[in-house]
């Protein structure tokens, strides 16, 4: 399947809408992989190989149960289509590498990448659950609330994505990564990493499709496409 899914808008969600729009057990049957957050902003999202998993406020994991709601996600098939192998120092270097690649030979589709093995360093964030009344934004939790941990000589997932430049109101066009060691006990959103020699695999998609909130408030509610404010609760 060569379609990329989108649960609402990221920009929706940095701007505070955060009720869930489908279930866990929905985002499964849109593939097997996925990135995003759950009802509340409640954690991160990685789901891998359809077990979808909750990266909790001190980077602890669980399965996620499928009657869960998610406001905002990516889901796909991993296809593969191409790969490489890359070395980094920080995720600014990684960033780099994966954008130049990407502007070599994908600049226009959706990228999506899988980086399995052992990590010299990584730090992952997550967010607390927010309840109604929402009053605060995303680059709110973002500076004051979000919890980050760092683990050393660890092995694991990354997975991450980045859409084409002429979408950028609709998601970030820089590379949005999720983590999850391999035995399961520590994960979240991606905030640095460094590595040596790991095989970074590659699915690109040309096809789109996105899912929107019918409720009231999303549709009367002004979305802020700031690339300022999507840097902000990415970094």
């Amino acid at each position: 399947m060569d379609t990329m899914y989108q649960i609402s808008l990221l920009q929706s969600l940095t701007g505070g809408l955060y009720d869930g729009l489908i279930t866990v057990a929905d985002l499964k049957k849109l593939g097997d992989y996925a990135i995003g957050t759950f009802d509340g902003a409640d954690g991160e999202l990685i789901m891998i190989d359809r077990v979808c998993y909750k990266a909790l406020l001190d980077g602890s994991i669980i399965v996620a149960n499928d009657k869960e709601t998610i406001p905002f996600s990516n889901a796909f098939k991993f296809n593969k289509t191409d790969s490489l192998t890359l070395s980094c120092k920080n995720i600014k270097d990684l960033k780099e590498k994966l954008h130049k690649f990407k502007n070599e030979k994908y600049l226009n589709h959706f990228m999506i990448i899988k980086i399995k093995g052992h990590l010299n360093s990584i730090t992952t964030r997550s967010l607390p659950k927010q309840t109604k009344p929402y009053e605060n934004t995303l680059d709110y939790i973002v500076e004051h609330e979000q919890t980050l941990k760092t683990d050393y000589n660890t092995d694991g997932t990354i997975i991450g994505i980045c859409f084409p430049p002429f979408m950028d109101k609709l998601n970030t066009t820089d590379f949005h990564m999720h983590f999850i060691s391999k035995n399961k006990l520590f994960g979240g959103h991606i905030l640095d990493l460094s590595f040596d020699d790991l095989l970074v695999e590659v699915s690109i998609k040309s096809e789109f499709k996105l899912i929107l909130s019918k409720s009231d408030e999303f549709v009367k509610k002004e979305i802020n496409s700031s690339k300022e404010l999507i840097k902000k609760v990415e970094e």
